[in-house]
């Protein structure tokens, strides 16, 4: 029974970021549903199981399923609105909590982000941020 998609973009230079490297496929294919992505991987594999209403040849184009964030500091979300401008974030922020900062409020400020950036699509995500002792 064929997966039923809105879209099909096909025949793209697709990184996943699943698996090592980049998880580069040459002829990558990716099936939208509702806004959400439903199906992903060899172009000549999702045309046997998906119809779609509309399909897009990517040839030429790279296609990253999902969201990269490159540089994150995820703790800190339990420190967000303390201060509201990159200026004065390092002084009225981090530094006067960073010693208060406890392996619960990190884990919780982490758990935040990363739910969030989920919510959001990123799928990708690289954590700045050195461990909170203890």
């Amino acid at each position: 029974m064929p997966i039923h998609a809105d879209l099909l973009i096909i025949n793209a230079h697709m990184f996943t970021m699943a698996g090592d490297g980049v998880g580069y496929v040459a002829q990558g294919a990716l099936a939208v549903a509702n806004e959400r992505i439903v199906d992903a991987g060899p172009t000549a594999d999702l045309q046997k199981r998906v119809e779609a209403t509309t399909t897009l040849d990517a040839a030429g184009s790279a296609l990253l399923p999902g969201l990269v964030d490159v540089h994150m500091h995820t703790p800190w979300a339990i420190a967000r609105g303390v201060a509201q401008d990159v200026a004065n974030w390092m002084q009225k922020a981090l530094s006067p909590y960073a010693r208060h900062m406890t392996p619960a409020a990190s884990l919780a400020g982490t758990r935040i982000n990363v739910l969030e950036a989920l919510k959001a699509g990123t799928t990708t995500f690289g954590d700045y941020t050195k461990p909170v002792p203890g």
